[in-house]
Formats: structure tokens, C-alpha cells, sequence
């Protein structure tokens, strides 16, 4: 005898066709893929927001650990520095005779007119024949690096 084969249902076939998947075209694979990878423009946008947020924690965090800074510890408390005072030392510099004994003389009297502040100790009148473009650096090679302010 022989058997007949019954005949077997393919299941897959069996789902509604709403159910079923379909191939995607490669059109619709290039925009999935597109919406599924973000692009260069919007990874920089978020990094540079990233760092701008960061960046304000990390000052604000610096901000709220400095002390604010108080008045009282820069105000001028010691008036006698600002007095005014005709009260220095005075030395005219003439290394190349271009002034006369009389012209010395005549600035060093002169000084008594002239006030300064209190702070003021030394005056230094310098004369040179000749200078470079630059006096300071004219006035350095006369003092050969030396600091006239404790002569």
C-alpha cells in the first residue's frame, strides 16, 4: 500500500499580508540609514555645547571658591605718602659739560619751587650732548646697569 504524503502548510505563508516583512528599496536603506547616524555638524554642535556648559561649571565652581575681594583691604589708609613736599635731594648729571656752573646752579635753586609727593626723595636732572632714539637706553649706558636711585 502506499502512503500518501499529506501535505504540509508552510506557516510563513500563512500570516496576513500586513504582517509580512518587505525588502526595503535601497532608496528607503539610504534614509534609514541617514536618520540613524547623526551627522558631522550635529556631533560638533554637541561638543561644543558640552564644553560651554563644562566650561561655566568649572568658572562658577572657581567663582564660588575665590573670596570676594573687600574694600577696607585696598583703601589708602596712610595719608602722609600723599602729602605734598619740596623737601629732596637734587643732583644735576652733566657727563658732557653741556651745562655751564651757572646753569647747575640755576636748576638746583630752582628746585625749591617745584613740589612733589612725599614719596619723592631724589631728583636726578640728566643732560647729554647726544642721546639714542630710545633716552632710556642712553640713560642705561650712563649708569653702566647701576640703580641711581640708592646713590
Amino acid at each position: 500500500m502506499s502512503a500518501k504524503k499529506k501535505p504540509t502548510k508552510n506557516v510563513a505563508k500563512t500570516k496576513p499580508e500586513a504582517e509580512a516583512q518587505q525588502a526595503l528599496t535601497e532608496a528607503e536603506l539610504k534614509e534609514v540609514n541617514k536618520q540613524a547616524r547623526p551627522s558631522i555638524g550635529k556631533m560638533m554642535g554637541v561638543s561644543l555645547l558640552a564644553s560651554a556648559i563644562g566650561g561655566g561649571a568649572l568658572v562658577g565652581g572657581i567663582g564660588a571658591a575665590i573670596d570676594t575681594p573687600q574694600r577696607a583691604d585696598y583703601e589708602i589708609t596712610d595719608t602722609a605718602d600723599m602729602e605734598i613736599t619740596n623737601t629732596f635731594s637734587t643732583e644735576v648729571h652733566n657727563p658732557d659739560g653741556v651745562l655751564s656752573a651757572e646753569d647747575e646752579a640755576r636748576m638746583e635753586r630752582d628746585v625749591e619751587r617745584l613740589e612733589a609727593p612725599a614719596v619723592v626723595e631724589q631728583l636726578h636732572y640728566m643732560v647729554f650732548e647726544e642721546n639714542d632714539d630710545n633716552v632710556n637706553d642712553t640713560v642705561e649706558e650712563y649708569w653702566g646697569g647701576l640703580d641711581f636711585r640708592s646713590s
